[in-house]
């Protein structure tokens, strides 16, 4: 909500800045690793007002299908609700093409902590985030699993 309420632009794509956006790059790094933090954070924290039937779902592939919790609740409900807020009733209104910008960024951030894969040669402007994806892949993904266990 913070990044749509504040209208918040971070761009990492140094073929979308302007010369100015430019020199804030490095900046921009650390407040999107900041925001992706702040977003476990808070799934971590909150895991019990999941609805029963998605966090019997959760419990469910937790006993029976190790280490997908974790990828599962990504892919199929995080990531979907950052790139369309609105959509899911996080905000109140539609965020800005700016704030879209942002979320799509964290969402795609998130897609290579659930997959456990690191940014590659193809896309060079994102290579600063591969050390912290590595740190939350296994992480958070075990968070996931290990709460989705508890009955």
């Amino acid at each position: 909500n913070n990044i749509t309420s504040k209208n918040q632009f971070i761009e990492l794509d140094p073929d979308r800045m302007n010369q100015e956006q430019s020199k804030s790059r490095p900046q921009y790094f650390e407040i999107i690793k900041s925001l992706t933090s702040s977003i476990i954070s808070d799934c971590i924290a909150n895991f019990e007002v999941i609805p029963w039937e998605i966090w019997g779902i959760l419990s469910y592939l937790a006993t029976e299908k190790t280490q997908i919790v974790g990828p599962f609740f990504i892919l199929a409900l995080l990531c979907p609700a950052i790139e369309d807020p609105l959509k899911y009733k996080l905000v109140n209104q539609s965020p800005s093409s700016r704030a879209k910008r942002t979320l799509f960024q964290i969402s795609d951030i998130f897609q290579k902590i659930a997959k456990d894969t690191i940014f590659y040669q193809q896309d060079p402007q994102y290579e600063s985030l591969n050390q912290f994806i590595e740190k939350h892949a296994q992480s958070f993904c075990q968070d996931l699993q290990n709460l989705s266990s508890c009955p």
